[in-house]
């Protein structure tokens, strides 16, 4: 059985098993999942994917970049698939993550315990920016990220450079 849990210019389905993902993909994301409870299969166009993801209850992510350029994320892992030549940019980060947007020609990425600015061609890390305590909040504007953490502190970091303003 699958569950379709979005659909705009792809599809992201729920299924059963790993095994069921193999029948229906040729590739599988999310590598490093050591002991994967949640399977997912998207379809963008033509292409299948199949997606492993550990369940900590963040279903995995998807955007469209530009002309078929999309960004993955998954547990602690960021993709860059770019469907026309159907090739996939890999990046592990150190924690999970939350929330992916772009800005400008980078990739802002917001983790548990970590920003990341990865560069929107290659994955390549501009910046990062790590926590010492889980982030529960955070906003963006005006060049800036404005971010709050679980032991109540309050971190303003530069999106230029991942500096702390």
């Amino acid at each position: 059985m699958s569950l379709i849990l979005e659909t705009i210019d792809y599809k992201l389905f729920e299924v059963d098993s790993e095994s069921e993902l193999k029948n229906i993909t040729r590739t599988i994301l999310s590598t490093q999942a050591v002991s994967p409870r949640k399977f997912y299969k998207l379809e963008i166009g033509n292409t299948t994917i199949g997606i492993l993801n550990e369940g900590y209850g963040m279903k995995p992510r998807i955007e469209n970049i530009s002309n078929g350029t999309y960004i993955i994320s998954t547990d602690m892992n960021i993709y860059l698939f770019n469907a026309p030549l159907q090739k996939i940019i890999d990046r592990k980060l150190n924690s999970l993550v939350y929330e992916m947007y772009v800005y400008s020609e980078e990739i802002i990425v917001a983790c548990e315990l970590d920003f990341y600015s990865l560069d929107l061609l290659n994955l390549s890390i501009n910046w990062h920016t790590s926590f010492s305590d889980v982030v529960t909040d955070f906003s963006i504007n005006q060049y800036k990220v404005h971010i709050m953490t679980d032991d109540e502190a309050e971190y303003v970091v530069d999106l230029s450079n991942g500096n702390f303003c």
